[in-house]
């Protein structure tokens, strides 16, 4: 399934950067249960037509030693709705 296309309704804001020769992103996210701030900071690895998006997991600020990993699937074509939006860079 999609995400809504709208970056305004689902979106992130975020800054993609290397550091030690690794791809890193940091988004900007506040936790919904009580409104805290924080930015979460990915590990990137480009392999082929994918990507993998590596989150390491915190708990109260205390590293729980787990990683996420979303694996994104370069596609063929864009779905149509996303066509609407431009990206703000």
């Amino acid at each position: 399934t999609y995400m809504d296309p709208n970056p305004d309704i689902h979106g992130n804001r975020g800054i993609i950067y290397k550091q030690n020769n690794k791809i890193k992103i940091d988004f900007y996210d506040i936790f919904s249960s009580d409104g805290r701030k924080r930015i979460i900071t990915y590990l990137v690895k480009v392999e082929n037509d994918r990507l993998y998006v590596l989150e390491y997991l915190f708990m109260d600020y205390v590293f729980m030693n787990q990683m996420l990993c979303y694996v994104y699937e370069k596609k063929d074509k864009v779905p149509e709705g996303y066509k609407n939006y431009e990206a703000d860079w």
